[in-house]
């Protein structure tokens, strides 16, 4: 089995820690500031490649399945540390930067996105 791991940071954005074997990919993002969720990850969350809401933690067969759930897992944690927002930006600001970030791991572990 071959495994490849790698810590993609850049400021401003979300720390991401990608790994790709041979059966697909997982991914722990960070470093968001003042992330705590109150809550676990419920059964048909886990069912979702969702694994930890802190720090968000997801797996996946592909790319896109792996930058979708990592966003999901994101809005999910901000959710469960601050409850409903007063304003969807909030959530969307997070959403967009680990969406970025998810990316730009996958470009640096040489995926073609």
């Amino acid at each position: 089995m071959t495994t490849q791991t790698l810590t993609y940071d850049r400021q401003n954005f979300p720390r991401v820690q990608l790994t790709k074997d041979d059966i697909g990919f997982s991914a722990i993002i960070d470093s968001i500031s003042g992330l705590a969720p109150d809550r676990s990850v419920s059964p048909e969350e886990i069912g979702k490649g969702i694994l930890s809401l802190d720090p968000p933690t997801v797996e996946a067969d592909t790319m896109r399945e792996l930058i979708d759930r990592s966003m999901l897992a994101v809005s999910l944690a901000v959710e469960a540390t601050i409850g409903t927002p007063d304003s969807i930006a909030e959530v969307l600001a997070v959403r967009y930067r680990t969406g970025i970030a998810v990316r730009g791991a996958l470009s640096a572990l040489g995926e073609d996105i």
